[in-house]
């Protein structure tokens, strides 16, 4: 009974972050974004998560 209005919603949801994302995109351009993350600081931060988060493919020690 639920299941067609909560698709609907997250749909809803969906289409309008889409449509948030686009205005931001609209108002500061691309290359504002692409400027302010480069390539460097994406490497360094997934390297500082790789640290912290074990691999999922290595048996946990803690059974």
């Amino acid at each position: 009974m639920g299941a067609p209005k909560s698709k609907k919603s997250v749909h809803g949801r969906v289409s309008s972050t889409l449509e948030r994302l686009e205005q931001l995109v609209g108002e500061h351009g691309l290359a504002d974004i692409e400027h302010e993350s480069s390539p460097e600081t994406v490497e360094d931060s997934v390297r500082n998560l790789k640290k912290r988060v074990p691999a999922k493919t290595k048996p946990s020690s803690r059974g």
